[in-house]
């Protein structure tokens, strides 16, 4: 928001709103570059306490991935309504984020079945998640039950 023209903040408090009027999930691409994690805080400041935001790919590369889940988490415990998916993301970034929010009130709602497709394969994404170590639960909550509820 610091670098917003009057115009893009103009837009994006309307968006916002409309969000919050049809109460709405507001959808935003992570990586490195132009959409860094860490260029999130200041929009998070601003309008995080009133929406909800999935931040899609978990920061998508090795370095955003460093970047993404701890912040993910601080922003958890701060309250904010967010979620995440599991699409794109290097292999060891689900079993990361999940070990990491296993001690946050409902953490493990906050991860979401995703494939990117037609840009990544259901398969290499399925079984991403359908390999992990983890209680057949937890699989259906990430799989469909938390976007379900969501």
């Amino acid at each position: 928001p610091s670098s917003w023209t009057k115009e893009i903040k103009s837009n994006m408090d309307f968006i916002i709103q409309k969000a919050k009027d049809f109460d709405l999930v507001i959808h935003f691409h992570t990586g490195e570059r132009v959409n860094d994690v860490d260029k999130f805080n200041d929009f998070l400041n601003e309008y995080g306490s009133s929406i909800r935001i999935q931040f899609v790919h978990m920061g998508e590369t090795l370095t955003g991935t460093f970047r993404f889940v701890p912040n993910f988490i601080k922003w958890l415990k701060k309250g904010y309504d967010i979620y995440c998916d599991t699409s794109m993301v290097p292999g060891f970034a689900v079993r990361w984020i999940l070990k990491e929010i296993e001690v946050i009130e409902k953490g493990f709602d906050r991860v979401l079945f995703a494939t990117d497709s037609p840009w990544e394969s259901f398969l290499s994404e399925y079984w991403k998640i359908e390999d992990l170590k983890i209680s057949e639960e937890l699989k259906e909550k990430i799989f469909w039950r938390n976007i379900v509820h969501l």
